[in-house]
């Protein structure tokens, strides 16, 4: 819930934020790469979204999380396990 605006954000504004955190929202199909390449990205799909994956797969810094058996909607339910909250509350030490 955001996920697009917040890709919107980052692409029109790149180095503004460390961290992308996209659950189960679209990815446009003319996505700027390049925009992204300071930007730590971690996504979190259900099984029955893997298209989705396939424009992802050129970004640099990216993590990815398939829950299996979910769909869109549950996925966007279910997505935030401990681990995304580990991976985006962890501050770099240095």
């Amino acid at each position: 819930r955001g996920g697009i605006a917040a890709g919107e954000i980052i692409q029109n504004h790149p180095g503004v934020f460390s961290k992308y955190l996209n659950a189960s929202s679209p990815v446009p199909k003319d996505i700027n790469t390049e925009k992204f390449k300071n930007t730590e990205i971690f996504f979190v799909f259900g099984s029955e979204e893997k298209s989705k994956i396939r424009a992802l797969l050129k970004l640099q810094n990216l993590k990815y999380k398939i829950l299996e058996g979910r769909n869109h909607y549950t996925a966007m339910d279910e997505g935030f396990t401990d681990d995304v909250w580990e991976w985006m509350f962890k501050q770099d030490k240095t």
